[in-house]
């Protein structure tokens, strides 16, 4: 397995990837973002920027892993953290360790730039979290949204 920088040749492999993960998620009508103008320029900045990770295993992309720099509010005890935005590795190469070695170099380039706070928002399904725990991340905090009820159903999350 080679664990990379994405290339912008990478972006059809990626994007699908990327909407593979869109399908898992709970509320269907961010399914087809991945194929939207905004999307499609999400993913491509990323990649502009050298914030996209990708997992060959001969020589076919299998997984990925997108991240940023953020800036920190002022009274946070940090300056900046890093944001580990997705990741995600096709179903028949799960449990191999491909996740595991994209979040180590991401770690590593973190470490590197003198980063120590990383950050990821993930869906709440148990394999996730045991994931993220896992390779060290613990829970801080809830997050809890309030979503407007509309006419055929409540958006609660």
């Amino acid at each position: 397995m080679n664990i990379r920088v994405a290339i912008i040749e990478d972006f059809p492999m990626v994007q699908s990837l990327f909407q593979e993960l869109f399908t898992l998620l709970p509320n269907g009508q961010v399914e087809r973002w991945p194929q939207t103008r905004e999307g499609q320029e999400y993913l491509l900045n990323n990649i502009h920027a050298g914030h996209v990770f990708v997992a060959e295993v001969q020589d076919k992309i299998h997984g990925y892993l997108m991240w940023s720099i953020r800036q920190a509010m002022s009274f946070q005890a940090f300056k900046q953290y890093a944001e580990l935005q997705s990741i995600y590795v096709s179903e028949p190469h799960r449990n191999n360790g491909i996740g595991t070695q994209l979040c180590e170099v991401f770690f590593n380039v973190c470490a590197q730039d003198c980063i120590d706070t990383i950050m990821v928002e993930s869906a709440v399904l148990p394999e996730t979290v045991r994931f993220y725990e896992k390779l060290g991340f613990i829970e801080e905090r809830k997050v809890m949204f309030f979503h407007r009820s509309t006419p055929d159903k409540t958006n609660v999350l």
